[in-house]
């Protein structure tokens, strides 16, 4: 009962006597041929499965109970072999109507493909004792190992205290104003995340491969960026990005730079191509990192209104968020009205840029600030303070981390690691 539904078994006839068999076992009652007859009867379907000779076959059929496990399996195998080449066809008929867009039909595709990938004959309500008993058994693994990071680590030791590591099924939004380094900050935490061995996807909207693959060389090897760029390296430079190319050639990092800005369709479809191939190699996705959420298209079906596409898209993020069962990093923009607040320009959540439903999807908004950026002379020290502001955690505290930008090797570095 826990494993299959009537909708498993393609013969009509199995299909009713199936339905009975569960009835009663839900009512505690005995379930052998001559009360399974005795239903049918009274409900007129025993002659619709073929009389009673019938459940005399079915039950000449089954040898031994300890089998049932392999008979069960095999149903459900055939059923899902049923489903894919339903889903099949249906894909055939909307390719021959030809009133969806290619992009379209294959996301459906992918995404009932994906369905059935995932479908757990054992998911629905239940009871809460054991879940409570297995929370308690992991909770009093984390005391044991004085583990205070649930999540994935983001290599910031302040903002994992804080927030307890970057959680499954999270939206964290990172935001700020053009020039800030959200780029950099979101670069920063995907590196220190494949350097744990934790599978990591970047969508990068606005930079190229190239640019991507310099800036994490250049923050992980501590060799300047412009001298990178410009291919300006003395013996011992060159042998040390050597080291580090190699070593960062061999992290679980995956990025893709496509040239025109993507749906979240599109984000999900490579993802779930990423989520299977990683599944084959007994591996799970860690971290999905999209920059940025303005870059992105909502579809055709949001072309009057760019507030309700970029509510549509920040819905669609929470979505693959909980699908997937993985944080996403997203970026955003701030608008301009925090250039406007005095002399210090300090963001807050009513700053997020085009739609208010960003705040309201996110789990977690991280704003970064540079009050040296506001200050007429600052000096270049000045100017690469930076603070992390953790205007909202739903599940945490709200708090400031202290970093430093070092514009030469395109990282941020922290400033105080201590976590009181």
């Amino acid at each position: 009962a826990p494993t299959l539904s009537s909708d498993d078994f393609h013969d009509p006839a199995a299909r009713m006597v199936f339905e009975v068999c569960q009835t009663l076992n839900a009512q505690s009652k005995l379930c052998d041929i001559r009360t399974v007859a005795d239903v049918l009867r009274v409900s007129g379907k025993l002659e619709l499965i073929g009389g009673g000779q019938t459940l005399v076959d079915m039950t000449n059929a089954f040898t031994l109970a300890a089998h049932a496990e392999h008979y069960c399996e095999k149903v459900k195998d055939k059923s899902g072999l049923r489903k894919v080449l339903k889903l099949c066809m249906q894909t055939i008929q909307d390719c021959y109507a030809g009133e969806d867009e290619a992009v379209q039909v294959t996301e459906r595709l992918e995404k009932g493909l994906f369905a059935l990938e995932q479908m757990d004959p054992r998911a629905g309500l239940e009871h809460i004792g054991p879940a409570v008993m297995q929370a308690c058994e992991d909770l009093e693994k984390r005391i044991e190992a004085k583990q205070t990071i649930t999540g994935v680590p983001t290599g910031f030791q302040k903002l994992d205290f804080l927030t307890s590591g970057l959680q499954p099924g999270n939206v964290i939004i990172i935001a700020a104003r053009p020039g800030f380094g959200k780029t950099v900050l979101a670069t920063n935490i995907a590196i220190n995340t494949v350097k744990k061995g934790i599978p990591t996807a970047f969508f990068s909207l606005e930079m190229t491969r190239e640019e991507i693959l310099l800036r994490a060389l250049s923050a992980q090897s501590s060799i300047n960026h412009w001298k990178l760029r410009a291919g300006k390296l003395n013996p011992m430079e060159i042998d040390r990005l050597a080291n580090t190319a190699a070593e960062f050639s061999e992290t679980p990092f995956y990025f893709s730079c496509p040239s025109s800005s993507p749906t979240p369709g599109a984000i999900r479809s490579s993802c779930r191509r990423l989520i299977s191939k990683l599944r084959t190699e007994k591996k799970k996705l860690g971290l999905l990192v999209v920059d940025y959420l303005q870059l992105m298209k909502g579809g055709e079906k949001y072309k009057e209104s760019r507030e309700t596409e970029v509510a549509g898209i920040s819905r669609a993020m929470k979505q693959m968020a909980m699908e997937f069962n993985v944080p996403i990093i997203v970026l955003s923009q701030l608008n301009r009205a925090t250039e406007g607040l005095g002399h210090t320009g300090r963001p807050k959540l009513a700053n997020l840029r085009e739609s208010g439903s960003i705040e309201q999807d996110a789990n977690v908004v991280i704003f970064i600030y540079r009050e040296g950026f506001y200050k007429a002379g600052a000096s270049d020290g000045d100017r690469a303070k930076t603070e992390l502001i953790i205007a909202k955690q739903r599940n945490g505290a709200l708090g400031e981390v202290d970093l430093i930008f070092d514009k030469d090797c395109v990282r941020f570095l922290e400033l105080d690691a201590r976590s009181e």
